[in-house]
């Protein structure tokens, strides 16, 4: 789990959502693009396509999370 915002990078756990009425769930970082979007899939759901977000679209776990759920 990365620490701070600059730390994300692939193997990153951090949490993401579909939208307003959803929930955010964990999601593992694939890659980084330059754009400051970061191409991430869904830890629990791994058969289900890869998707992107924007930085400021995603939320970093709290450091006493277990990673192992």
């Amino acid at each position: 789990m990365p620490g701070s915002w600059d730390a994300i990078k692939p193997g990153s756990l951090v949490l993401a959502t579909e939208g307003h009425a959803e929930g955010w769930f964990e999601t593992l970082v694939v890659a980084t693009r330059a754009d400051d979007r970061f191409l991430l899939r869904w830890r629990d759901w791994p058969e289900l396509p890869e998707f992107t977000r924007r930085r400021d679209e995603l939320a970093l776990l709290h450091p006493a999370t277990d990673p192992q759920g």
